[in-house]
Protein backbone atom coordinates (compact mmCIF):
# COMPACT_ATOMS: atom_id res chain seq x y z
CA UNK A 1 0.00 0.00 0.00
CA UNK A 2 2.71 2.44 0.97
CA UNK A 3 4.72 1.37 -2.04
CA UNK A 4 1.89 2.28 -4.42
CA UNK A 5 1.43 5.65 -2.75
CA UNK A 6 5.08 6.57 -3.14
CA UNK A 7 5.32 5.38 -6.73
CA UNK A 8 2.74 7.84 -8.10
CA UNK A 9 4.68 11.04 -7.30
CA UNK A 10 7.84 9.54 -8.80
CA UNK A 11 5.97 8.68 -12.00
CA UNK A 12 4.51 12.17 -12.12
CA UNK A 13 7.96 13.69 -11.61
CA UNK A 14 9.36 11.55 -14.40
CA UNK A 15 6.62 12.71 -16.77
CA UNK A 16 7.28 16.34 -15.85
CA UNK A 17 11.02 15.88 -16.43
CA UNK A 18 10.34 14.31 -19.83
CA UNK A 19 8.02 17.17 -20.81
CA UNK A 20 10.61 19.70 -19.66
CA UNK A 21 13.31 18.05 -21.75
CA UNK A 22 10.97 17.98 -24.74
CA UNK A 23 10.23 21.70 -24.50
CA UNK A 24 13.92 22.52 -24.06
CA UNK A 25 14.73 20.63 -27.24
CA UNK A 26 11.97 22.41 -29.18
CA UNK A 27 13.10 25.83 -27.99
CA UNK A 28 16.71 24.97 -28.74
CA UNK A 29 15.82 23.83 -32.25
CA UNK A 30 13.86 27.01 -32.88
CA UNK A 31 16.79 29.15 -31.69
CA UNK A 32 19.30 27.32 -33.90
CA UNK A 33 16.92 27.49 -36.87
CA UNK A 34 16.44 31.23 -36.38
CA UNK A 35 20.21 31.76 -36.28
CA UNK A 36 20.65 29.60 -39.38
CA UNK A 37 17.92 31.49 -41.24
CA UNK A 38 19.56 34.83 -40.47
CA UNK A 39 22.91 33.53 -41.72
CA UNK A 40 21.28 32.29 -44.91
CA UNK A 41 19.65 35.65 -45.60
CA UNK A 42 22.88 37.56 -44.91
CA UNK A 43 25.43 35.29 -46.59
CA UNK A 44 23.70 32.96 -49.08
CA UNK A 45 21.91 35.40 -51.33
CA UNK A 46 20.17 33.73 -54.29
CA UNK A 47 21.65 34.67 -57.69
CA UNK A 48 19.52 37.21 -59.51
CA UNK A 49 16.52 35.60 -61.18
CA UNK A 50 17.02 32.15 -59.63
CA UNK A 51 13.94 32.11 -57.41
CA UNK A 52 11.84 33.75 -60.12
CA UNK A 53 12.69 30.90 -62.50
CA UNK A 54 11.69 28.34 -59.88
CA UNK A 55 8.40 30.13 -59.18
CA UNK A 56 7.58 30.26 -62.89
CA UNK A 57 8.54 26.57 -63.31
CA UNK A 58 10.87 27.47 -66.20
CA UNK A 59 14.26 26.76 -64.62
CA UNK A 60 16.74 24.84 -66.82
CA UNK A 61 17.61 21.20 -66.23
CA UNK A 62 18.58 19.62 -63.89
CA UNK A 63 17.03 22.25 -61.60
CA UNK A 64 13.63 22.10 -63.29
CA UNK A 65 12.99 18.54 -62.08
CA UNK A 66 13.35 19.62 -58.45
CA UNK A 67 9.68 20.47 -58.16
CA UNK A 68 8.78 20.17 -54.48
CA UNK A 69 9.99 23.56 -53.21
CA UNK A 70 8.34 25.55 -56.06
CA UNK A 71 5.09 23.62 -55.54
CA UNK A 72 5.15 24.46 -51.82
CA UNK A 73 6.07 28.11 -52.37
CA UNK A 74 3.62 28.80 -55.19
CA UNK A 75 0.40 28.96 -53.07
CA UNK A 76 2.12 31.15 -50.46
CA UNK A 77 3.30 33.55 -53.13
CA UNK A 78 0.12 33.44 -55.25
CA UNK A 79 -2.08 34.23 -52.25
CA UNK A 80 0.06 37.31 -51.53
CA UNK A 81 0.72 36.13 -47.97
CA UNK A 82 4.45 36.24 -48.66
CA UNK A 83 6.72 37.43 -51.41
CA UNK A 84 8.39 34.73 -53.49
CA UNK A 85 11.69 35.21 -51.67
CA UNK A 86 10.01 35.09 -48.25
CA UNK A 87 8.18 31.90 -49.20
CA UNK A 88 11.41 30.17 -50.18
CA UNK A 89 13.18 31.40 -47.07
CA UNK A 90 10.35 30.01 -44.95
CA UNK A 91 10.59 26.63 -46.69
CA UNK A 92 14.36 26.69 -46.17
CA UNK A 93 13.99 27.42 -42.44
CA UNK A 94 11.32 24.75 -41.95
CA UNK A 95 13.53 22.30 -43.81
CA UNK A 96 16.41 23.03 -41.46
CA UNK A 97 14.10 22.63 -38.46
CA UNK A 98 12.97 19.24 -39.79
CA UNK A 99 16.60 18.33 -40.38
CA UNK A 100 17.51 18.89 -36.72
CA UNK A 101 14.79 16.52 -35.51
CA UNK A 102 15.52 14.07 -38.33
CA UNK A 103 19.22 13.79 -37.58
CA UNK A 104 18.41 13.11 -33.92
CA UNK A 105 15.94 10.46 -35.02
CA UNK A 106 18.61 8.78 -37.16
CA UNK A 107 21.27 9.02 -34.46
CA UNK A 108 19.00 7.53 -31.77
CA UNK A 109 19.05 4.29 -33.77
CA UNK A 110 22.78 4.11 -33.01
CA UNK A 111 23.67 6.08 -29.88
CA UNK A 112 21.93 7.16 -26.63
CA UNK A 113 19.74 10.26 -26.63
CA UNK A 114 22.35 12.63 -25.09
CA UNK A 115 24.83 11.69 -27.82
CA UNK A 116 22.10 12.11 -30.45
CA UNK A 117 21.38 15.59 -29.12
CA UNK A 118 25.08 16.51 -29.28
CA UNK A 119 25.21 15.10 -32.79
CA UNK A 120 22.37 17.36 -33.87
CA UNK A 121 24.61 20.27 -32.87
CA UNK A 122 27.86 18.91 -34.31
CA UNK A 123 26.58 17.93 -37.76
CA UNK A 124 25.26 21.46 -38.59
CA UNK A 125 28.73 22.75 -37.64
CA UNK A 126 30.27 20.22 -40.04
CA UNK A 127 27.90 21.57 -42.69
CA UNK A 128 28.98 25.19 -42.21
CA UNK A 129 31.93 25.11 -44.68
CA UNK A 130 29.80 23.35 -47.30
CA UNK A 131 27.08 25.99 -47.06
CA UNK A 132 29.05 29.18 -46.45
CA UNK A 133 32.37 28.66 -48.29
CA UNK A 134 32.86 28.65 -52.04
CA UNK A 135 36.01 28.08 -54.07
CA UNK A 136 35.51 30.19 -57.18
CA UNK A 137 32.12 31.87 -56.96
CA UNK A 138 29.77 33.24 -54.28
CA UNK A 139 27.94 30.87 -51.99
CA UNK A 140 24.61 29.87 -53.48
CA UNK A 141 21.14 29.54 -52.02
CA UNK A 142 18.81 27.03 -53.64
CA UNK A 143 15.33 26.52 -52.18
CA UNK A 144 15.63 22.73 -51.95
CA UNK A 145 18.95 22.55 -50.06
CA UNK A 146 17.68 22.32 -46.48
CA UNK A 147 14.64 20.18 -47.28
CA UNK A 148 17.04 17.79 -49.02
CA UNK A 149 19.13 17.16 -45.90
CA UNK A 150 15.93 16.83 -43.84
CA UNK A 151 14.68 14.06 -46.14
CA UNK A 152 18.08 12.34 -46.01
CA UNK A 153 18.17 12.43 -42.20
CA UNK A 154 14.63 11.10 -41.74
CA UNK A 155 15.02 8.52 -44.50
CA UNK A 156 18.25 7.24 -42.99
CA UNK A 157 16.49 6.96 -39.64
CA UNK A 158 13.74 4.87 -41.25
CA UNK A 159 16.29 2.66 -43.04
CA UNK A 160 18.28 2.05 -39.84
CA UNK A 161 15.08 0.98 -38.08
CA UNK A 162 14.02 -1.24 -41.02
CA UNK A 163 10.85 0.81 -41.55
CA UNK A 164 10.32 0.15 -45.24
CA UNK A 165 6.74 1.48 -45.32
CA UNK A 166 7.76 4.83 -43.82
CA UNK A 167 10.68 5.07 -46.25
CA UNK A 168 8.38 4.34 -49.19
CA UNK A 169 6.04 7.15 -48.08
CA UNK A 170 8.93 9.60 -47.68
CA UNK A 171 10.78 8.86 -50.93
CA UNK A 172 8.34 10.40 -53.47
CA UNK A 173 8.56 13.77 -51.72
CA UNK A 174 12.34 13.49 -51.28
CA UNK A 175 12.76 12.55 -54.96
CA UNK A 176 10.62 15.43 -56.22
CA UNK A 177 12.75 17.69 -54.03
CA UNK A 178 16.12 16.50 -55.36
CA UNK A 179 17.44 13.47 -57.20
CA UNK A 180 20.02 12.79 -54.45
CA UNK A 181 17.22 10.92 -52.69
CA UNK A 182 18.61 7.90 -54.55
CA UNK A 183 21.06 7.60 -51.65
CA UNK A 184 18.23 6.29 -49.45
CA UNK A 185 17.46 3.18 -51.56
CA UNK A 186 21.22 2.56 -51.75
CA UNK A 187 21.45 2.75 -47.95
CA UNK A 188 18.48 0.39 -47.59
CA UNK A 189 20.12 -2.20 -49.85
CA UNK A 190 23.48 -2.01 -48.07
CA UNK A 191 21.87 -2.37 -44.65
CA UNK A 192 19.51 -5.26 -45.32
CA UNK A 193 20.56 -7.22 -48.44
CA UNK A 194 21.92 -10.12 -46.39
CA UNK A 195 19.87 -9.89 -43.20
CA UNK A 196 16.24 -9.89 -44.33
CA UNK A 197 14.61 -13.09 -45.61
CA UNK A 198 15.13 -13.24 -49.37
CA UNK A 199 11.46 -12.75 -50.27
CA UNK A 200 11.05 -9.87 -47.81
CA UNK A 201 14.20 -8.16 -49.08
CA UNK A 202 13.15 -8.41 -52.73
CA UNK A 203 9.66 -7.10 -51.92
CA UNK A 204 10.76 -4.17 -49.76
CA UNK A 205 13.64 -3.23 -52.06
CA UNK A 206 11.30 -3.21 -55.06
CA UNK A 207 8.87 -0.93 -53.17
CA UNK A 208 11.65 1.40 -52.05
CA UNK A 209 13.17 1.53 -55.53
CA UNK A 210 9.84 2.23 -57.23
CA UNK A 211 9.13 4.97 -54.68
CA UNK A 212 12.19 6.70 -56.13
CA UNK A 213 11.98 5.71 -59.80
CA UNK A 214 8.31 6.58 -60.46
CA UNK A 215 8.43 10.17 -59.09
CA UNK A 216 11.79 10.72 -60.78
CA UNK A 217 10.48 9.57 -64.16
CA UNK A 218 7.37 11.72 -63.69
CA UNK A 219 9.47 14.80 -62.89
CA UNK A 220 11.70 14.22 -65.91
CA UNK A 221 8.66 13.76 -68.16
CA UNK A 222 6.99 16.96 -66.94
CA UNK A 223 10.19 18.96 -67.51
CA UNK A 224 11.34 17.23 -70.72
CA UNK A 225 11.13 20.45 -72.79
CA UNK A 226 13.28 22.55 -70.46
CA UNK A 227 16.72 23.60 -71.72
CA UNK A 228 19.83 21.99 -70.22
CA UNK A 229 22.06 24.38 -68.31
CA UNK A 230 25.13 22.26 -69.08
CA UNK A 231 24.98 23.21 -72.75
CA UNK A 232 24.70 19.54 -73.69
CA UNK A 233 22.05 16.84 -73.69
CA UNK A 234 24.43 14.67 -71.64
CA UNK A 235 24.69 15.73 -67.96
CA UNK A 236 28.30 14.51 -67.86
CA UNK A 237 29.49 17.28 -70.21
CA UNK A 238 29.67 21.00 -69.55
CA UNK A 239 30.74 23.50 -72.22
CA UNK A 240 32.17 20.79 -74.44
CA UNK A 241 34.31 19.11 -71.80
CA UNK A 242 33.87 16.10 -69.54
CA UNK A 243 32.97 17.36 -66.06
CA UNK A 244 35.15 14.70 -64.42
CA UNK A 245 38.20 15.97 -66.30
CA UNK A 246 37.61 19.47 -64.94
CA UNK A 247 37.22 18.06 -61.43
CA UNK A 248 40.42 16.02 -61.64
CA UNK A 249 42.25 19.05 -63.00
CA UNK A 250 40.98 21.16 -60.10
CA UNK A 251 42.34 18.63 -57.58
CA UNK A 252 45.79 18.77 -59.17
CA UNK A 253 46.35 21.97 -57.19
CA UNK A 254 47.49 20.99 -53.65
CA UNK A 255 45.74 24.02 -52.17
CA UNK A 256 42.46 22.81 -53.64
CA UNK A 257 42.93 19.41 -51.98
CA UNK A 258 43.06 21.14 -48.58
CA UNK A 259 40.05 23.27 -49.48
CA UNK A 260 38.16 20.20 -50.68
CA UNK A 261 38.76 18.51 -47.32
CA UNK A 262 37.16 21.53 -45.62
CA UNK A 263 34.20 21.47 -48.02
CA UNK A 264 33.72 17.81 -47.07
CA UNK A 265 33.35 18.85 -43.43
CA UNK A 266 36.80 17.35 -42.66
CA UNK A 267 35.08 13.96 -42.85
CA UNK A 268 38.04 12.20 -44.57
CA UNK A 269 40.28 13.08 -41.61
CA UNK A 270 37.63 12.02 -39.11
CA UNK A 271 37.09 8.71 -40.90
CA UNK A 272 40.81 7.91 -40.74
CA UNK A 273 41.05 8.91 -37.08
CA UNK A 274 37.95 7.00 -35.97
CA UNK A 275 37.96 4.05 -38.37
CA UNK A 276 38.96 1.48 -35.74
CA UNK A 277 36.00 2.55 -33.59
CA UNK A 278 33.39 2.20 -36.35
CA UNK A 279 30.79 -0.49 -35.65
CA UNK A 280 29.71 -2.88 -38.39
CA UNK A 281 26.58 -0.88 -39.22
CA UNK A 282 28.64 2.25 -39.92
CA UNK A 283 31.04 0.33 -42.13
CA UNK A 284 28.07 -0.97 -44.12
CA UNK A 285 27.06 2.59 -44.98
CA UNK A 286 30.49 3.90 -46.00
CA UNK A 287 29.92 2.76 -49.64
CA UNK A 288 27.02 5.23 -49.76
CA UNK A 289 29.57 8.01 -49.29
CA UNK A 290 31.80 6.55 -52.01
CA UNK A 291 28.83 6.16 -54.37
CA UNK A 292 27.77 9.79 -54.00
CA UNK A 293 31.31 11.12 -54.28
CA UNK A 294 31.90 9.14 -57.48
CA UNK A 295 28.63 10.45 -58.92
CA UNK A 296 29.59 14.02 -58.06
CA UNK A 297 32.92 13.61 -59.84
CA UNK A 298 31.12 12.63 -63.04
CA UNK A 299 28.20 15.08 -63.03
CA UNK A 300 28.88 17.80 -60.44
CA UNK A 301 31.36 20.61 -59.88
CA UNK A 302 33.35 19.47 -56.86
CA UNK A 303 34.44 23.04 -56.13
CA UNK A 304 30.79 23.97 -55.59
CA UNK A 305 30.55 23.72 -51.82
CA UNK A 306 26.80 23.24 -51.36
CA UNK A 307 26.65 19.88 -53.17
CA UNK A 308 28.15 18.12 -50.14
CA UNK A 309 25.36 18.79 -47.66
CA UNK A 310 23.69 15.35 -47.93
CA UNK A 311 27.10 13.65 -47.98
CA UNK A 312 28.11 15.30 -44.71
CA UNK A 313 24.82 14.41 -43.01
CA UNK A 314 25.23 10.72 -43.87
CA UNK A 315 28.89 10.84 -42.81
CA UNK A 316 27.92 12.45 -39.49
CA UNK A 317 25.45 9.65 -38.75
CA UNK A 318 28.08 7.06 -39.70
CA UNK A 319 30.72 8.65 -37.45
CA UNK A 320 28.52 9.18 -34.38
CA UNK A 321 28.86 5.61 -33.01
CA UNK A 322 32.65 5.79 -33.48
CA UNK A 323 32.77 9.04 -31.52
CA UNK A 324 30.70 7.44 -28.76
CA UNK A 325 32.98 4.40 -28.61
CA UNK A 326 36.13 6.57 -28.62
CA UNK A 327 34.67 8.51 -25.68
CA UNK A 328 33.90 5.24 -23.83
CA UNK A 329 30.17 5.90 -24.14
CA UNK A 330 27.79 2.98 -24.77
CA UNK A 331 26.04 2.41 -28.08
CA UNK A 332 22.27 2.05 -28.32
CA UNK A 333 21.82 0.14 -31.57
CA UNK A 334 18.31 -0.54 -32.81
CA UNK A 335 17.58 -4.27 -32.25
CA UNK A 336 17.17 -4.85 -35.99
CA UNK A 337 20.79 -3.83 -36.56
CA UNK A 338 22.03 -6.78 -34.51
CA UNK A 339 20.57 -9.35 -36.90
CA UNK A 340 23.01 -11.89 -38.32
CA UNK A 341 23.38 -12.52 -42.09
CA UNK A 342 21.07 -15.12 -43.57
CA UNK A 343 22.31 -18.68 -43.69
CA UNK A 344 24.84 -19.06 -46.47
CA UNK A 345 25.53 -15.33 -46.86
CA UNK A 346 28.12 -14.89 -44.13
CA UNK A 347 31.08 -15.20 -46.50
CA UNK A 348 29.43 -12.94 -49.09
CA UNK A 349 28.76 -10.31 -46.43
CA UNK A 350 32.39 -10.46 -45.30
CA UNK A 351 33.55 -10.12 -48.92
CA UNK A 352 31.35 -7.06 -49.52
CA UNK A 353 32.50 -5.47 -46.26
CA UNK A 354 36.14 -5.96 -47.22
CA UNK A 355 36.14 -5.12 -50.92
CA UNK A 356 33.10 -2.90 -51.60
CA UNK A 357 35.07 0.33 -51.73
CA UNK A 358 37.78 -1.14 -53.94
CA UNK A 359 35.17 -2.55 -56.33
CA UNK A 360 33.42 0.81 -56.54
CA UNK A 361 36.71 2.52 -57.36
CA UNK A 362 37.42 -0.03 -60.10
CA UNK A 363 33.90 0.46 -61.51
CA UNK A 364 34.29 4.26 -61.54
CA UNK A 365 37.67 3.96 -63.25
CA UNK A 366 36.19 1.60 -65.85
CA UNK A 367 33.36 4.06 -66.58
CA UNK A 368 35.90 6.88 -66.92
CA UNK A 369 38.02 4.96 -69.40
CA UNK A 370 34.96 3.81 -71.36
CA UNK A 371 33.63 7.34 -71.72
CA UNK A 372 36.94 8.55 -73.13
CA UNK A 373 37.41 5.58 -75.47
CA UNK A 374 33.88 5.37 -76.90
CA UNK A 375 32.59 8.94 -76.78
CA UNK A 376 33.94 12.33 -77.69
CA UNK A 377 32.66 15.60 -76.29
Amino acid sequence: MNRSRTSAPRSHATENAGACRWWRIVLWDLLITAAWAVLRTRVCMPPHGTLEHFSAFNAPMPFAARLLAPCLAWPLHASAWLTGRQAYMLIDALGFLAFLSGVRYALRALVPSPMAWLGSLAIPLMLAPAIFIAAEYPTIFFPYDMTSIAFIAWGLGFALRRKAAALVMLLPFATLNRETAILLPVAWILLWWDRLPAAAFVKTTAMVSLAYVIPRMLALYLTRDHPNSYGSSLPLIEKGQWIIDENIGWLMNPANVALWCALLGFVPLLLMALHRHLPAVSKRLIPVLAFQLAALFFCGRIDESRIYAEWIVIAGVILAPAVATACAAPLALDPHLSAEPRAGLGEAAAFVAKYALALMFVAAAAVYVTLHLLYTC
